[in-house]
């Protein structure tokens, strides 16, 4: 029995099964999962959508299941109005999509609807070996309310099953309403108010030397 379930924090890591004497080292094991989310917060922006790309490797000669579950957490995961899709290709994506065509793992729903049941990631239904491209879709709608300094980490849970032995893994992806380069309300306020006592200052100055140039003329 080939049990799955990745823990990582946007890269690959294998987990030990219960089920298992001994498990391969991370990467090496009959499940790998690889996210493509970098190592910093992503920026949440009204109207667009940020696309996390994962592959899921299953290095075996059977599989019985492949299942997936995204899950999400912090500020941001009670907004309706952020939603989250997950789709499937059995090939690389391309510009275009999905050459064969996706597959819908995951319909667009509000991230405070998420479902806790796993779906599989491929269609059809035994799943067939090798590499399953995943697309996690975050949209956030554009005339949404977000707070300025909200924060949401996702979270995509897969499992596999087999007669080979398993391995496990949970990729996760930080994303923010804050731009990653810390401009945020606060400091451009600060800004705003530091230019405003300086032309105030230099308006005082001009005044004071004209009255000065008067009294000497």
């Amino acid at each position: 029995m080939l049990g799955a379930v990745l823990l990582a924090a946007l890269t690959a890591v294998a987990l030990p099964s219960p089920a298992l004497a001994a498990t391969p080292p991370p990467g090496t094991g009959p499940l790998v999962v690889t996210s493509d989310g970098g190592d910093i917060t992503h920026q949440l922006v009204p109207g667009a959508t940020f696309v996390w790309p994962i592959r899921v490797t299953a290095d075996v000669g059977q599989l019985d299941s492949l299942l997936g579950g995204l899950s999400v957490r912090g500020g941001l995961a009670r907004s309706d109005d952020i939603t989250a899709e997950v789709a499937s290709c059995t090939v690389a994506w391309a510009a275009d999509g999905c050459p064969p065509g996706e597959h819908r793992v995951l319909a667009p729903t509000p991230l405070d609807r998420l479902p806790r049941a796993h779906t599989a990631l491929q269609a059809g239904t035994v799943p067939r070996p090798g590499t399953t491209y995943l697309e996690v879709r975050i949209h956030v709608a554009s005339d949404a309310r977000i707070p300025d300094d909200g924060s949401l980490t996702a979270v995509m849970w897969v499992d596999a099953s087999g007669p080979e032995g398993g391995a496990s893994s949970e990729p996760t992806l930080s994303l923010s309403s804050l731009a990653d380069t810390g401009n945020n309300l606060p400091g451009a306020a600060a800004i705003a108010v530091g230019a405003i006592a300086a032309g105030l200052l230099l308006a005082g100055a001009t005044r004071l030397l004209r009255r000065w140039r008067r009294a000497h003329a």
